[in-house]
């Protein structure tokens, strides 16, 4: 399979513990199944280039878990996000959706026990399905051949962060219709 990884240079060996150890999926090499949306979470930075580098990934003989939008998936997110250790640490690849950035906000409401895991599942299920993957292992990664890498320039750049914008708009609408529609 093709997959896509956003950077600020040309990556042609992936390195698996480069990175956040706090993301959604947990520490990995992240890669998308879509330059498109790989392309979006690029960010300028000045001085520096937005490559969207791609890559063939074979998944043969690999250990793969495929996450959706349930209470396993919202219990590793929140575990991974704190800081746990990997719960699904032995996996070679997880496969997963996206959770929308104002998942920092829905932790901490139900942390403060303001909102249940019930209610959290509803919010984060609001709007379009994103998937994301993390290579986790370096047995993985091994397995991924650089194909190719493109520079995203200044102008799709400023284009995909003010579609970022509305997205994030258009979610926090549908969050208040659904508190709304509670009442």
């Amino acid at each position: 399979m093709i997959v896509y990884h956003t950077a600020y240079e040309e990556i042609k060996k992936p390195d698996v513990s480069f990175g956040r150890k706090n993301a959604d999926l947990g520490a990995g090499f992240y890669v998308s199944f879509s330059d498109n949306f790989a392309s979006k979470w690029g960010r300028r930075k000045k001085g520096s280039s937005v490559y969207v580098n791609s890559y063939e990934l074979d998944t043969e003989e690999l250990k793969v878990l495929r996450l959706s939008k349930d209470r396993t998936w919202l219990r590793y997110l929140r575990r991974n996000r704190a800081g746990y250790p990997d719960a699904f640490g032995d996996y070679d690849i997880i496969i997963g959706p996206v959770a929308n950035d104002t998942v920092y906000d829905m932790f901490g409401l139900i942390t403060s026990s303001l909102l249940d895991e019930d209610t959290a599942l509803e919010l984060l299920k609001l709007g379009p399905e994103m998937v994301q993957m993390a290579v986790k292992s370096r047995r993985a990664a091994e397995r991924m051949d650089f194909l190719s890498s493109y520079v995203i320039d200044d102008e799709t750049l400023l284009k995909n962060a003010s579609l970022l914008k509305v997205e994030e708009t258009e979610y926090q609408d549908l969050v208040s219709s659904y508190f709304e529609e509670m009442k």
